[in-house]
Formats: C-alpha cells, structure tokens, sequence
C-alpha cells in the first residue's frame, strides 16, 4: 500500500519539492530491537522517506520480525535486503547504498532508536544554509532496554552546538551522493547485492 508520503510544499503559487531522505538500517542478530526502531522511522514526522533494511545474515529470528513488521505496516516507503552471508556492518551499509534513491541519508543501527522530528531537523539544517553542508549530528542518549534514559549528551543550554567528538553514526546525516562516493559505491543501483558483493534476497 503506498503511503502519502508529502513530497512538496506550496509557498505562496511556488510548488517546492522536498528532498527524499534514505534511511538505512542494518542488523545483525538483533531480533529482540530492530522492530523498535522500524518503528522509529515509520514515526518521522517528514514523509519523504525510503527505508532499507539490511540484514548481515543474522542466525536468530531477526528476518522472520522484520518481515513480519513490514507485513503489519504494509508500506512501500520500507523494504528489506536480507544478506546470504555476513560481511559485516560497513559493507552492509556499503550494499545498502548502492540500493537507495534519495538526496540524503541517515545511517540506524537496529538497536538504535529516532526522535520523531530527526529527519525533519537534519533536512531543514542542511536546506537552512547558504552553502552545502556535507555532514550534520545532533546530540543523543543512551536508553535501557525499558526505555529508561541512562545518559546524553544534550545538557540543557550547556554546551555549544555543533559537530562532536563523540558524535556516532546513529545521530547523523550526509547528502547520499557524498557518502556513495566516500564509499565507492554506484549510486541508484537495480535492487539486489550490487556489483561484486555478496548476494541478498530483497523484498
């Protein structure tokens, strides 16, 4: 079922196209969170949005939740690549690149959750500036497998913003044409492993 993703807004007569944001989520044997944070990017407040799923050959029930996940949602903004053999997480998300089609993108590690308006803040910061931005973070916190908050790295008017040392790729975001090149990766590739990587099922 397609979802009524908003791609534009109407400023005055102009019609303004928004930028597609990529989302990428890779897991590895992590049944017991990835719904979780599905879930997180089914929540976004910005519309325009793909998700890619990756998982790196988990060995627990991982694929049978994200599927069945996607099954309940029945939206086509998700879909899922499920790797014949573990390469690991960064040539996961390399697979994962060479699959998406947006202006940006966002990496979510399945244990990992997002703040309804993180897509929304990232695009408005990159789109808020005079000139291109190749990188954006935001802070983030640690949470307990009951959602209690343990720790974070906002502090209330505490510290000034901008890029930190301790910034993870869970809370950040780059133009996708930036990190397929950064990567190697060919960008916009038929859905399936691209090119010399290990093959996957995509669904």
């Amino acid at each position: 079922m397609a979802i009524d993703a908003k791609q534009s807004v109407k400023v005055g007569a102009t019609l303004i196209n928004l930028p597609k944001f990529s989302a990428v989520i890779t897991s590895h044997n992590y049944e017991s969170f990835v719904e979780q944070a599905i879930e997180s990017v089914r929540a976004q407040t910005y519309a325009n949005f793909e998700c890619l799923i990756v998982d790196d050959q988990s060995t627990d029930n991982s694929v049978r939740t994200i599927k069945k996940a996607l099954a309940r949602m029945k939206d086509d903004r998700f879909r899922l690549v499920a790797l014949e053999k573990n390469v690991g997480q960064l040539a996961a998300m390399k697979i994962a690149v060479s699959q998406l089609t947006g202006d940006f993108v966002g990496f979510l590690d399945a244990d990992d959750l997002w703040a309804p308006d993180f897509i929304r803040s990232h695009v408005m910061a990159h789109l808020g500036r005079e000139q291109a931005n190749s990188f954006s973070c935001s802070d983030l916190g640690v949470i307990s497998s009951d959602g209690r908050l343990l720790a974070s790295t906002w502090h209330q008017l505490a510290k000034p913003r901008g890029i930190r040392s301790d910034a993870t790729q869970s809370n950040a975001v780059t133009p996708l044409n930036d990190i397929a090149e950064l990567v190697g990766a060919p960008r916009g590739a038929s859905k399936g492993a691209s090119k010399g990587a290990p093959k996957g099922t995509s669904e």
